[in-house]
């Protein structure tokens, strides 16, 4: 979710189906999501529609450490699955920043150990990627 308005419709639609849901954030510069919002003020906001967990996505793995005090203090599990690029219009891919499996797996095994309870890659990782994270926590 982009902002604190999407990410509460979507939150309040699924709350209504009476399944458990999750409400996962984009952030990018510090714990502010793309609409410039704060990440508390989002988690804040979607928890009275009691999440069974929020998480932050689409992020490189080098912003997800101003996100995690955050997610540690807002009282409900919560997942980080970071990115490894972007979509270009000349290119069609571009890497937001470089990070090997071994690398990502590093990332995801201190994600865990900070409290994370989903962890996981998006744009820009490969099965490989996956891989090493599940081995590495598996192990």
């Amino acid at each position: 979710m982009n902002s604190i308005r999407e990410a509460f419709a979507a939150a309040r639609a699924a709350s209504q189906t009476g399944l458990p849901f999750v409400v996962s954030f984009v952030c990018w510069d510090r714990s502010k999501l793309l609409s410039g919002e704060s990440l508390a003020a989002a988690i804040e906001r979607i928890s009275l529609l009691a999440p069974l967990l929020v998480a932050v996505n689409c992020l490189p793995p080098s912003s997800v450490d101003a996100c995690l005090p955050v997610l540690r203090a807002c009282g409900l599990p919560f997942g980080v699955y970071a990115n490894l690029g972007e979509q270009g219009d000349e290119t069609g891919f571009m890497r937001s920043e470089p990070c090997s499996p071994n690398e990502l797996a590093r990332h995801a095994r201190s994600w865990v150990s900070g409290g994370a309870r989903l962890v996981g890659g998006c744009c820009g990782t490969t099965p490989e990627h996956t891989r090493l994270i599940a081995d590495t926590l598996l192990s």
